[in-house]
């Protein structure tokens, strides 16, 4: 196993594992050429303080192509003001400083925003403003360099976004500002910063996640249709743009 995939199956468990009640299900990825496995989509249900959440494993590998990639990201409930953790970390190759190739890591993570600031900009202190350190480390690691991101992407996320560029040996110093944004989601689940008009939020996350989750406002969705299909593409998709269903809530229910 890579080590990029070393790092994301910890990731993965740590998540998992703040899970009470949790149910799996797996959905493996076969290439429409070869058909040979790349990868799968395993998705965790569960209950986290009380509030049913999401939790949306990707990944991809694709060997005779040099793809290594995971997204992980974590839903909580849509009626709740509790972001939504969205990461993701893919292999690739970049030049390097003597002018040759070297081996990098592509590195997003976010806790997404459930509510506008110019509507109450108190939110963005309350849930966001502690991880303004991590913020910074992860851009001030040596030969690091920022990720260009979208405009239409940076804009539906929130100032606290990280997109970089780093080596593989420093995985370790990814893998804490990762965990500080993970456990910065688990709390605000468990405790939400601030109350909601339960309708309006659903709306409004149903909403925010159909415009972030879209090839318009990140390709990758193309790319990813081609590797693995539309059909699994759209299942992914799903599982990320869909609210917290009834039936999750009653699985997710203590017995």
């Amino acid at each position: 196993m890579s080590a990029l995939q070393e790092l994301a199956d910890r990731w993965a468990r740590h998540l998992t594992s703040q899970i009470e009640n949790a149910h799996e299900e797996r959905t493996p990825f076969v290439s429409p050429e070869t058909g040979a496995d790349v990868g799968a989509l395993t998705v965790t249900t569960g209950r986290i303080g009380g509030q049913p959440v999401r939790i949306v494993d990707t990944r991809l590998i694709v060997p005779s192509t040099g793809i290594n990639a995971e997204m992980l990201h974590a839903f909580a409930p849509a009626a709740s003001t509790s972001p939504h953790l969205l990461s993701d970390n893919a292999t690739a190759q970049d030049p390097s400083p003597d002018g040759g190739r070297r081996t990098t890591w592509h590195f997003h993570v976010d806790l997404m925003p459930r509510v506008d600031p110019v509507v109450d900009p108190d939110y963005l202190a309350k849930v966001h403003q502690t991880l303004t350190p991590v913020y910074r480390t992860a851009y001030d690691l040596p030969g690091a360099l920022p990720i260009a991101i979208p405009h239409r992407l940076r804009a539906l996320a929130s100032p606290w976004i990280i997109g970089t560029i780093v080596e593989p040996l420093d995985a370790d110093a990814l893998n804490d500002a990762w965990r500080a944004y993970a456990d910065r989601w688990c709390a605000l689940v468990a405790d939400p910063p601030m109350p909601a008009d339960s309708a309006a939020q659903i709306a409004r996350d149903r909403a925010h996640r159909a415009a972030m989750f879209d090839s318009g406002t990140d390709p990758v969705w193309e790319h990813l249709a081609v590797m693995i299909g539309r059909s699994a593409t759209d299942a992914v998709l799903t599982a990320i743009r869909t609210p917290v269903t009834v039936q999750e809530r009653m699985r997710a229910a203590p017995h």
